[in-house]
């Protein structure tokens, strides 16, 4: 795997873990709102 192959990997990675943490944060958002 060359450099130009592990930096695309670690920017999906972190895109991917964005997008995970955004979703998390939304839903309990959400739950927030339905409880208050």
């Amino acid at each position: 795997m060359g450099a130009g192959e592990a930096g695309i990997s670690a920017v999906f990675a972190a895109l991917r873990f964005a997008l995970t943490c955004n979703l998390l944060e939304e839903s309990e958002i959400e739950e927030a709102e339905h409880v208050g």
